[in-house]
């Protein structure tokens, strides 16, 4: 199925169900359509995280090379004006373990997911790749394909395992319900938990700090500058709900705290979230991540959250 230009094969792809069709991204317009079946699987497959278009769209103005024009695949569904049964986008990473990673994230709503649609969406996935990878210039790097798959679903990791994927690793939501009787956790000797002025300079300190602890997590890309213009510009990030230690003045780790008032909509439950835990490497082992976890949880507690998730 691949082609010498794989944007085009979008044109040629049957998506093996009457009722759909396989189109280019239109642009921001499409993004409330994805958003929704992004979010209809997220709730059929049992995640607590969310999503929206306004989500989207701050990721989709910070993506790290995946072309808008040529790396995303949108299913649409002709029986519904406008409407959005799915998409896929590729894009490729530089790890921090030296191999370059080629991705493909693959999301259907329930109501039209198939086995078949899902084999379909992985083969587009793969020609794309491969012509990304063609066009690239030669590397040193190992390269690899990397895709995720969501919570419950019945048919994507099945289609990926009929192509000759393999299973590398879980990830798992962890809910802490309710937020009261919280342990008391000591900040470790030498360091300190300090208030923080929220402005552009703090936020790449700590941006950095995070990057470099996360440069041992499996699978890490290298930071790039569209990630830290997402961090920067996401309006959701509240500084008054992040717990940093310092060792003088060198960050060792914290905790992000978050509020998402969509969240909280959307599942009825006053819901905080833990969006980041991290410890750079000389400071672990001595209960840093404990001790910022605990006090981000009190923090989202404060502001009257009863319970909360990483």
């Amino acid at each position: 199925m691949m082609t010498a230009n794989a944007g085009s094969l979008i044109e040629t792809m049957d998506p093996v169900h009457p009722g759909l069709r396989f189109r280019h991204y239109h642009g921001p317009q499409d993004l409330p359509g994805m958003a929704a079946a992004n979010q209809a699987m997220r709730d059929a497959d049992g995640i607590l995280d969310t999503t929206s278009a306004d989500d989207m769209a701050i990721q989709y103005a910070n993506l790290t090379n995946s072309d808008l024009d040529r790396d995303i695949l949108i299913v649409e569904r002709i029986d519904e004006p406008a409407g959005i049964g799915g998409y896929a986008r590729v894009e490729w990473r530089d790890l921090t373990d030296g191999t370059r990673a080629f991705g493909s994230i693959i999301l259907m709503n329930p109501q039209v997911r198939t086995a078949e649609l899902a084999r379909a969406m992985v083969a587009w996935s793969e020609a794309q790749i491969a012509h990304n990878a063609r066009s690239l210039p030669d590397s040193d790097r190992v390269a690899v394909m990397q895709a995720y798959t969501i919570g419950e679903d019945p048919t994507l990791p099945d289609a990926l395992r009929a192509a000759g994927w393999t299973l590398q690793g879980r990830g798992y939501e962890m809910l802490r319900e309710p937020l009261e009787d919280l342990p008391a956790m000591l900040v470790p000797e030498g360091l300190e938990f300090r208030p923080l002025v929220d402005d552009e300079r703090v936020r790449r300190a700590i941006f950095e700090a995070m990057a470099d602890a996360f440069r041992d997590h499996r699978s890490e890309p290298e930071a790039s500058e569209e990630d830290w213009r997402h961090f920067r510009d996401d309006p959701k990030y509240d500084p008054g709900l992040w717990i940093i230690a310092f060792d003088g003045d060198e960050m060792a780790g914290g905790a992000i705290g978050l509020i998402d008032e969509d969240l909280i909509r959307h599942h009825g439950v006053q819901r905080g979230y833990v969006d980041g835990v991290f410890t750079r490497r000389a400071w672990r082992r001595r209960g840093l991540a404990r001790a910022a976890v605990a006090r981000v949880l009190v923090g989202l507690r404060e502001r009257g959250m009863t319970s909360a998730f990483l």
